[in-house]
């Protein structure tokens, strides 16, 4: 033992003992003074310089410098001179015990071993968040393994940095998504409707098959698990401009938590997710491929015994949630799915927790409105019973009666009784539970054929049903249909239209700027296309401009232009969306789509210059 050195330690002159004792060739010493000075950068250069010593001697010394580590209770320090003679297992052991996590990342990325030094970086980002090295590392990792949306949130926030700018256009790229690489990250696959054409991988398991669906709140993609070859086909529901931060963070801790109650529910008609990501978030969702009630009632109102049949199997999964404490809260024909035997699942259990974390809630809640029971309506907290009123909503679309009990005359009596009973203002005057409901469901001896509705003797006008008899579903209102049931309307475009291959690209594709396509009529062949109503958009943000430029890049990668991009911007709610153009405005090219929509964008600023 050099006095020397010990005679500074005793002063408490530790950094100049440890370098005395390094001078000296002494490293387990001043491997011992740099753990008691607590200098994790003067233990990260001893182990280094052991690291560096001839093969016995670096065994001998090393060994000897882990013992007096282990003595001192550091793993740390213990862990970074096993790193510097090999002994790796036990490196990656001890910083566990450490949670020094960036340094087990380390190790297992020199190891290769990706998907692991991922883990230790997502635990040492979620312990020191403002570690912005860290950070760069774990969002080039995870961009690496094919999952850029989640590169994109960890590198949310670092600014000024050309690495991360880079990274940043690599992950829009991947994704389809346009615009500056330097924004902010989205929270989830979200700006501007990405377009997914190019994406490979999501969350280094799932291959996007194609976008099934778009809203506000959420986006469904068709994907195949790669890592579940007996049941490959899932649907993966990614949620929208939910925070992690305050209520967007206390509404995802709700929403998980249901999410796990499911997990336990035996119920064979609840459409149980296969796992929750915290990416988005973002459901993992057996595939339906029935499609929804909804995409039924677009096609016809089913035998009354169908609507039976599908309104047991709702309750049945709703008495079952009701039973684990999970309110449903969202009961709507887009949320029962059917399979390809018919049938059905209730889904989307608790998704209605992440209105509270998403900035698009008002328009997540316009759409679901009618279904919501009167109590919702008035901002007070849903119960089960909640859910029996949009059940009784829902039975009534599926018979083609609207819910307004004067137009029930024609509807059997034990019928009018149960929705009205579903129906009733009062919550208390519903049904007593899910079970109690499925009894009523089954104690009526169902019709095969349709309900004949007929209008009530008397009565003013405002009490004659707003559903058509079955049959006379669809008004037509001149080159557009009315849809007297869902209240929208459409345009059918045949194989003798101009627009036919238009319409059909269209199909294969979806941005909310677009029409969607609601099916085929009943010749198999006829198209049905969404035809938006509004007043013609006649000024238009950037951020407008930007979203119909997006729009009509999915309609020329499907191989089809618009055509009269200028006369067909129409201002829909509080959207701007290309309407159908007309059976007249074909033979444009992409070129000419964009052109126009360029002179619009041009009228546009000068307007606002004009007007400033």
């Amino acid at each position: 033992m050099d006095a020397e050195v010990e005679a500074l330690a005793r002063a408490l002159r530790l950094p100049e003992a440890r370098a005395l004792a390094m001078s000296r060739g002494e490293l387990v010493r001043a491997l011992e003074l740099s753990i008691e000075a607590r200098d994790e950068g003067a233990i990260a250069e001893i182990a280094a310089a052991i690291g560096e010593l001839p093969g016995d001697r670096r065994a001998s010394i090393g060994a000897r410098a882990r013992a007096a580590a282990t003595r001192m209770r550091d793993p740390l320090a213990e862990g970074l001179v096993a790193e510097a003679t090999g002994a790796l297992d036990d490196a990656i052991a001890l910083f566990e015990r450490a949670e020094a996590f960036a340094h087990a990342a380390r190790v297992h990325r020199s190891r290769g071993e990706t998907a692991k030094a991922g883990r230790a970086l997502e635990r040492h980002v979620q312990r020191d968040p403002t570690d912005v090295v860290a950070r760069k590392q774990l969002a080039e990792l995870l961009l690496g393994v094919g999952r850029p949306d989640a590169a994109l949130r960890v590198a949310s926030g670092i600014e000024g940095d050309e690495a991360v700018t880079e990274l940043r256009a690599r992950a829009h790229r991947l994704l389809g998504l346009a615009g500056d690489a330097s924004a902010p990250a989205p929270s989830a696959l979200h700006g501007g409707a990405p377009e997914l054409a190019d994406v490979r991988l999501l969350f280094g398991r799932y291959e996007v098959v194609r976008e099934v669906a778009s809203t506000p709140s959420s986006r469904v993609l068709e994907a195949r698990d790669r890592l579940d070859p007996l049941h490959p086909r899932v649907a993966l529901k990614i949620f929208i401009g939910t925070g992690h931060a305050g209520a967007g963070r206390d509404a995802l801790v709700r929403f998980r938590r249901e999410v796990e109650a499911l997990a336990a529910i035996e119920a064979t008609s609840v459409l149980k997710p296969r796992a929750f990501l915290d990416e988005g978030p973002t459901l993992v969702l057996p595939w339906a491929a029935g499609g929804s009630v909804a995409d039924l009632l677009a096609r016809a109102v089913p035998s009354p015994r169908r609507a039976a049949e599908i309104i047991t199997r709702v309750v049945e999964a709703l008495d079952a949630a009701h039973r684990r404490g999970v309110i449903h809260r969202d009961v709507k024909p887009a949320n029962v799915l059917l399979d390809e035997a018919g049938g059905a699942y209730l889904a989307d259990f608790g998704v209605a927790h992440l209105g509270d974390a998403t900035a698009t809630a008002t328009a997540g809640v316009i759409g679901t409105i009618r279904y919501m029971s009167p109590e919702q309506r008035r901002g007070e907290p849903a119960t089960t019973r909640s859910d029996l009123y949009s059940v009784g909503v829902v039975l009534a679309d599926l018979l083609g009666l609207p819910v307004d009990p004067a137009a029930w005359g024609a509807a059997p009596a034990e019928v009018a009784r149960l929705l009205s009973t579903l129906l009733a203002d009062d919550p208390s005057a519903r049904p007593a539970d899910a079970a109690a409901a499925r009894a009523a469901v089954a104690s009526i001896a169902w019709p095969d054929e349709p309900l004949a509705q007929a209008l009530p003797a008397s009565g003013p006008p405002s009490l004659r049903p707003s559903s058509p008899p079955r049959g006379a579903r669809f008004e037509p209102r001149g080159e557009r249909v009315r849809d007297v049931l869902l209240e929208r309307d459409e345009i059918r475009i045949g194989p003798d239209d101009p627009r036919y291959a238009w319409a059909v690209a269209l199909a294969g594709v979806a941005h909310p700027s677009l029409p969607t396509v609601l099916g085929a009529d009943g010749d198999g062949e006829t198209l049905r296309v969404e035809a938006f109503a509004g007043p013609p958009a006649d000024a238009l943000t950037d951020a407008e401009v930007d979203d119909l430029r997006s729009a009509l890049s999915l309609l020329h990668r499907a191989g089809v232009a618009h055509g009269a991009v200028a006369e067909s911007i129409v201002r829909s709610g509080r959207s701007v969306v290309l309407t159908a153009p007309s059976a007249e405005a074909t033979g444009e090219t992409p070129s000419g789509d964009l052109a126009a929509l360029g002179r619009v964008a041009r009228v546009t600023r000068v307007t606002r210059v004009t007007r400033s």
